[in-house]
């Protein structure tokens, strides 16, 4: 399954994938949350033309851009931005929210194969913006990942830079990585202050900017589910994390990260994983009073996989794992259920208890019975198949005596085995000239297994009940002195 849409450029100048998101924003809590920019952070200006309370239109009409586009397929990109500068000019002019984002954001896709990815993203940090929240939005989080894009894509230069000033004191050219992350960030809270206005917009309303995700309906569907998502894809990089924010998970509360407070995106000295927390924790309270069941569920569902994924403690993951099972508990008659059960059941198999992959596999089995046809049940299936899948293999000792157990077998939901043993003139090969090894090989070893073996047997082995792997020790029966291939 698709789980991050993605900003679909109109051409190939730069591919940005963008991870799978929604809105957030808990009709329990304050409609805005108390959280500042920070302070290098430039203030927007913004055109008196357009209402930020306006219903948003939609992002553009494809017609406009029929010159832009002959432009770009021509090759003519100078002539492209101009294009796009003009149909911005009279957007702001006019105070047309849709048409001012995607010129600006086609101002810049054209500018990158001109004049590189610093001069592009200092004029669009710099430009005014439509007020309206799907239009910011649009602009927000182009810029945001264009900007991780940037950090990954440079990541070795940018980790030589030191910091020689604040954002607004140094051209994006000396950023350090942690400036860069910063300034991303800046730009998603930008937009996710403004989520109320987005939980009635399907993501259709963005049109060609944004790829639609393939989730199920109801479960990823506004565009304020977008906008939380890339917003929690972004804090949950721990690429992107300083040194201390890496280094000092075992100082966070883990109570209050199950929890997840909203009003840490007002707090600077948040870590990123309680910032990620509070994003999920408002969605899933906007969703529920929502009545939004399946919505709310994944939700919370995403905070706990993060947590369990960012998190190494053994004692804190158990109870990450039990939160999810108290969340899933009386939660059956949901299809995305059993999306939860997926989940539930690889946290259990990445625990160290003796009967780990075989309650992994009870948990998948009850997903998959649960809603067959659904998109959990199917990863219940293929989760319960690779657990039950019989799997072995051999190892033996190249010199040893007769009657010893020479043959060990690593083995798992295997019955029985058979072997055929071939015996080999040692000291023929060792002497030829044409063997390029001491035992057959290749195109040799296929031949001799085209011919009668000289000893075969068969093994049962042992049931493995716990899924795990086993070690059985195998005596070669009737072999006497000399070389052989088994």
């Amino acid at each position: 399954m698709k789980t991050a849409p993605l900003f679909a450029l109109p051409f190939a100048l730069l591919c940005v994938a963008l991870a799978a998101c929604s809105p957030t924003s808990s009709a329990n809590g304050p409609d805005t949350i108390n959280a500042q920019s920070p302070p290098d952070h430039p203030t927007q200006a913004h055109s008196p033309g357009e209402s930020p309370d306006s219903a948003p239109a939609a992002m553009e009409d494809p017609a406009v851009w029929t010159t832009f586009d002959r432009l770009v397929e021509e090759g003519k990109l100078r002539a492209a931005q101009e294009e796009a500068q003009r149909l911005l000019d009279s957007a702001r002019q006019e105070g047309e929210g849709g048409l001012w984002a995607a010129a600006l954001i086609r101002r810049a896709q054209a500018g990158l194969a001109l004049s590189g990815f610093e001069t592009v993203a200092q004029e669009l940090r710099q430009a005014d913006r439509p007020k309206n929240p799907l239009h910011r939005t649009a602009i927000d989080l182009f810029y945001g990942h264009a900007l991780v894009s940037y950090s990954q894509a440079y990541s070795w230069e940018i980790q030589q830079r030191e910091r020689m000033g604040s954002r607004d004191e140094v051209g994006i050219d000396k950023w350090t990585r942690g400036q860069i992350r910063d300034e991303a960030l800046a730009a998603y809270l930008d937009g996710w202050q403004a989520r109320q206005g987005l939980g009635t917009l399907g993501l259709d309303r963005m049109g060609s900017y944004l790829e639609p995700n393939n989730y199920p309906e109801g479960v990823r569907d506004t565009l304020r589910d977008t906008l939380s998502y890339f917003f929690v894809e972004l804090l949950s990089d721990s690429s992107l994390w300083s040194a201390r924010q890496g280094s000092g998970l075992h100082r966070l509360d883990l109570d209050e990260l199950l929890t997840g407070d909203p009003q840490s995106l007002g707090d600077d000295n948040a870590h990123p994983l309680q910032q990620m927390a509070g994003v999920l924790a408002d969605l899933e309270g906007w969703h529920r009073d929502q009545g939004h069941e399946e919505a709310a569920l994944n939700a919370a569902l995403e905070r706990y996989h993060r947590l369990h994924a960012a998190i190494q403690v053994e004692t804190d993951r158990l109870r990450i794992r039990q939160q999810a099972e108290e969340l899933l508990d009386g939660k059956e008659k949901l299809p995305w259920w059993s999306s939860g059960m997926a989940m539930l059941a690889e946290m259990v198999r990445a625990e160290s208890g003796a009967d780990r992959l075989a309650a992994a596999r009870d948990l998948a089995a009850a997903g998959a019975a649960a809603h067959p046809d659904s998109v959990g049940g199917t990863t219940c299936r293929q989760l319960v198949r690779a657990l039950e899948t019989g799997d072995f293999q051999l190892a033996a000792m190249q010199s040893d005596a007769a009657d010893r157990r020479s043959i060990e077998i690593t083995h798992r939901n295997v019955e029985k085995l058979h072997f055929r043993a071939y015996p080999i003139d040692l000291e023929q090969r060792l002497g030829s000239q044409r063997q390029g090894h001491l035992f057959p090989q290749g195109d040799e070893l296929r031949q001799l297994l085209a011919t009668t073996a000289a000893h075969q047997w068969s093994l049962d082995l042992p049931a493995t009940p716990d899924l795990r792997h086993h070690r059985t020790f195998v005596t070669p029966p009737g072999l006497s002195h000399g070389a052989w291939t088994v």
